[in-house]
């Protein structure tokens, strides 16, 4: 991201102003200025990033239907890659068609905190992981069903 003068001189004037009224107050005019309220710091990196970020119709509806839309619950075995031979040639055909042995190698994985929980992760919703391929994979699955391997 580009910062014109612009912005960089409307975000040193607020600073300015800050340091002023932190003056007149007794205070320290750079604790002030790093102790401004949350609301406070959003306004100054929205002057900054004014005109600098392009939000399409598309963005707009993929946030919305990641917070609105549809969420899916899932477990999930993750293995350490060296491991990838031994899960596609042994594992995953025992635990596809076995939902008890499903369970008993999640609470048994290597990943401590999803071992601890069977592998349940929290319920998310399309957008949101950063993995389309995963998220597809996830919202075609039918309760029973065991996704092919992800990558």
């Amino acid at each position: 991201m580009k910062v014109d003068d612009g912005a960089a001189q409307d975000l040193v004037g607020d600073a300015r102003h800050q340091e002023h009224d932190a003056v007149s107050e007794g205070g320290h005019p750079r604790e002030m200025i790093l102790a401004g309220s949350l609301e406070e710091r959003k306004l100054a990196l929205a002057k900054l990033c004014r005109g600098q970020v392009q939000v399409t119709e598309e963005d707009i509806h993929k946030g919305f239907e990641a917070y609105h839309g549809a969420k899916v619950e899932c477990q999930m075995i993750m293995w350490p890659a060296q491991e990838k031979n031994r899960v596609f040639n042994e594992t995953y055909a025992k635990i596809r068609d076995n939902a008890e042995e499903f369970d008993r190698v999640a609470r048994s994985q290597a990943a401590s905190n999803l071992a601890s929980v069977g592998g349940r992760i929290a319920p998310f919703g399309r957008h949101t992981t950063g993995n389309d391929e995963l998220e597809n994979e996830a919202f075609k699955l039918r309760p029973g069903d065991i996704s092919r391997l992800q990558r």
